[in-house]
């Protein structure tokens, strides 16, 4: 998830922009461009997986069933080196607009999904959602890192994994606004949620043929390719991988305690041997959920 501890890139570094007009200008326009992936990818990845109660009782699951779509929305973390190595290839402005559109795909399916009733279907979709999630995360963290001065680096990186923090807080908030509060079965509440997927799709694509058309910053792409091709002593290169190997253990212990906590979370409060709340009452102590890790995160 977006909100998560900030995730490192596989990738190596990449350089300072050139100082041009021009280039600080594209540069400019490229870095908002990833602010704004990061706050609308986090609140996709929020609305899809705040309706793990309602996917169970529509698809008559048990717990570990459910737990399948935080599965096929984490498991493609796996993929990360590879997403970098396609980088090399397709530039990194095109990986995020892949990410967009693989969000837009994963939505898709799941309205696909529901209508048909079929959790395989589902389940494809929260996989294209995770990939998607994958390709901004080794496009985007280095993107933030590079795009301005080095030392600052770090605080762009920050705010950026801050905004889709942000947008997952708001996600849970605007889902109880939208459902009404005596809407209570699953069939009924269906409407509601196909029309927000469908809605969520939609600016996906939108704006992925955003980023797609945009003017391409040339000479940050040469920039970046360049200093991604610099050879590394072997001291640097060993310390590198050591790094990479265990950064991924790290964030993927990190992924599999969201995927248990976020999970089960509006189960848990809504069990009527425990808290007993209703969906709507979950969905707001969802909010507050999500506030409270992104703090802490």
């Amino acid at each position: 998830m977006s909100g998560s501890p900030q995730k490192q890139s596989a990738l190596p570094a990449v350089g300072p922009l050139s100082k041009s007009p021009a280039s600080n200008h594209a540069a400019d326009v490229l870095l908002y461009t990833v602010y704004a992936v990061y706050f609308f990818n986090g609140m996709a990845l929020c609305f899809e997986g705040a309706f793990n109660p309602e996917l169970k009782d529509f698809f008559h699951l048990s717990y570990e069933q459910q737990m399948y779509t935080m599965f096929a929305k984490n498991i493609p973390f796996v993929f990360a080196a590879a997403i970098g190595l396609l980088i090399t290839r397709i530039g990194y402005k095109n990986c995020l607009t892949a990410a967009l559109l693989l969000f837009a795909i994963g939505t898709g399916l799941l309205v696909i999904g529901l209508n048909a009733r079929s959790y395989e279907m589902v389940l494809a979709g929260f996989l294209a959602i995770g990939i998607g999630f994958n390709f901004q995360l080794v496009a985007g963290n280095p993107l933030l890192c590079s795009l301005g001065a080095p030392e600052t680096g770090s605080s762009r990186l920050n705010l950026g994994n801050a905004l889709g923090a942000i947008a997952q807080i708001i996600a849970p908030l605007i889902i109880s606004l939208i459902i009404p509060e005596t809407v209570v079965s699953v069939n009924e509440k269906l409407p509601y949620i196909r029309g927000l997927f469908i809605v969520i799709a939609l600016m996906l694509a939108a704006f992925a043929l955003f980023t797609w058309t945009a003017r391409d910053a040339a000479t940050f792409e040469n920039a970046e390719t360049s200093a991604a091709k610099k050879p590394q002593s072997t001291q640097a290169a060993g310390s590198s991988a050591a790094g990479w190997v265990f950064g991924l253990i790290a964030i993927f212990l990190v992924l599999g305690a969201e995927a248990g906590l976020f999970g089960f979370y509006r189960n848990y409060l809504e069990d009527p041997k425990i808290a007993g709340l209703t969906s709507h009452q979950s969905q707001r102590m969802f909010t507050i959920y999500f506030g409270v890790f992104a703090a802490g995160s």
